[in-house]
């Protein structure tokens, strides 16, 4: 190899991780501007004007574009564009690491709001995570698994698990997850003072405007709606 060759390769390698850096930086400044539309903002016309733009579709593949579209819609209860979105995906042959945010948030939504797909749904993310080693793979299977025990098959034989759960997470929205969880299992074995204890456990520890709203609401038609 000569060293026009060496020279070459060297501004090749030089061009291709600056236009790594750039694309990164790109999109990272992108992201920063669709979540505060979305969910500082609470602009909705911004987040589209974002989402869909030329940026966007350069620097996000079609799927990433879909998912965060996806947790938009669940963030603002829109049951129709969720349902829409998830079945789009569903369809879609995606990476590794888009199927796992895919199937988080649709099992995570469906399990409270379209039961009779979240099996569907497990089994497929079963069939695609099953046989890996990674850990966090296997952590999100036995996340999903628990969505269907706890909403789809109330299986109170849960409850001391979950307890144990929320004792050891550290994240304070994690806990309010499992609480929010303890509360729906507590309601379904008829121990109504301890699910709303629970309830008010979970608002407390929460740290999403959303999910506040949502677990006030529980409370004021005394767990209506669990």
């Amino acid at each position: 190899m000569n060293n026009l060759t060496i020279v070459f390769i060297g501004i090749a390698l030089v061009l291709v991780g600056g236009s790594e850096f750039i694309r990164r930086r790109s999109l990272d400044n992108l992201l920063k501007k669709i979540y505060k539309a979305a969910y500082q903002d609470h602009d909705e016309q911004a987040f589209y004007l974002y989402i869909n733009s030329p940026q966007a579709k350069m620097v996000m593949s079609d799927s990433s574009r879909n998912i965060i579209k996806l947790n938009y819609y669940i963030a603002t209860d829109n049951d129709e564009k969720v349902m829409q979105i998830i079945e789009r995906l569903r369809k879609k042959r995606m990476d590794r690491k888009s199927l796992k945010s895919f199937y988080s948030a649709a099992i995570g939504y469906c399990g409270e709001h379209r039961k009779a797909i979240t099996g569907e749904l497990l089994n497929e993310m079963k069939s695609n995570f099953q046989d890996s080693k990674e850990i966090e793979d296997q952590m999100l299977l036995l996340d999903a698994q628990m969505i269907y025990d706890i909403y789809i098959c109330h299986d109170t034989t849960k409850i001391q698990g979950l307890k144990k759960l929320v004792e050891a997470t550290p994240d304070d929205n994690a806990k309010s997850i499992y609480l929010y969880r303890l509360a729906i299992l507590y309601k379904a074995n008829n121990d109504f003072n301890s699910a709303l204890k629970a309830l008010n456990q979970a608002k407390e520890y929460s740290t999403d405007p959303n999910a506040i709203m949502k677990i006030q609401r529980i409370l004021n038609q005394n767990l209506e709606g669990l």
